[in-house]
């Protein structure tokens, strides 16, 4: 095949818990597509405002952008919710009420798409909990689950973000379930050429080699439920709208 030629500079956004996760294999696979690399990592508002401003050329994110034109998107990934409680809790877990008045509600903070849609869910679901912690990284969040502070609705690859806590933690499906949220990677049209197709491919795979047989070891049960790519396009009733 023909050379490519790398480009001077490229500049990723990348939401913190996939940056956590399938970040490292990633920029390894593609190391030799640019010269220089700028990978910054944090909440979607902030990926997103400085995507909008062109200080970065393509991000992963929960958001596809659906509202600006002219965007190449793919889909990497799209991922249940589930319960996490202290690994001590001992409390019912069908039923969201009850466990709220054993437990505090650790929060992903509003700032976050994550802790956005969260709210919907919990609003539509009918479920008051005081707005007491609440915190922007999924290793925290599960950090304080862990300490038995709480319990917390996250994801699998949040899951993997907080892996350091996940022997102290009770993962359980959601009662009910049907609550998911999905990863794009988002470029502008016709400026990288075929790269955004080749960083699509190559995050789906990292999802699949990497991350998929450690969520296996960890949260089995999860598997069946988590979609890498473009395996289905059917979106669920109660997925975020993002």
């Amino acid at each position: 095949s023909a050379a490519r030629v790398a480009l001077p500079h490229l500049r990723i956004g990348l939401v913190d818990a996939f940056a956590a996760t399938a970040g490292p294999p990633l920029i390894a696979e593609l190391a030799d597509t640019a010269v220089n690399w700028s990978v910054w990592s944090g909440l979607h508002p902030e990926l997103r405002a400085a995507f909008v401003r062109r200080e970065l050329d393509l991000i992963v994110s929960t958001d596809e952008l659906r509202d600006m034109p002219g965007l190449v998107r793919h889909r990497l990934l799209s991922e249940p919710y589930f319960l996490a409680l202290p690994g001590d809790y001992h409390g019912p877990t069908d039923s969201l009420p009850a466990i709220a008045r054993h437990l505090d509600l650790i929060r992903y903070t509003s700032r976050s798409l994550i802790g956005v849609d969260t709210e919907a869910y919990l609003r539509h679901a009918g479920i008051r909990a005081p707005r007491r912690l609440e915190f922007d990284t999924a290793d925290v969040v599960l950090a304080m689950v862990a300490g038995g502070i709480g319990w917390a609705l996250t994801t699998p690859l949040c899951a993997l973000h907080g892996a350091v806590h996940l022997s102290r933690l009770r993962l359980v499906p959601l009662p009910g379930g049907g609550f998911r949220r999905t990863l794009w990677m988002v470029a502008r049209e016709q400026e990288l050429l075929d790269l955004p197709a080749r960083v699509a491919a190559s995050a789906t795979a990292v999802l699949r080699r990497d991350c998929l047989p450690r969520l296996r070891a960890r949260v089995g049960w999860v598997i069946p439920q988590v979609e890498i790519g473009d395996e289905h396009d059917g979106k669920s009733p109660r997925e975020g709208s993002n």
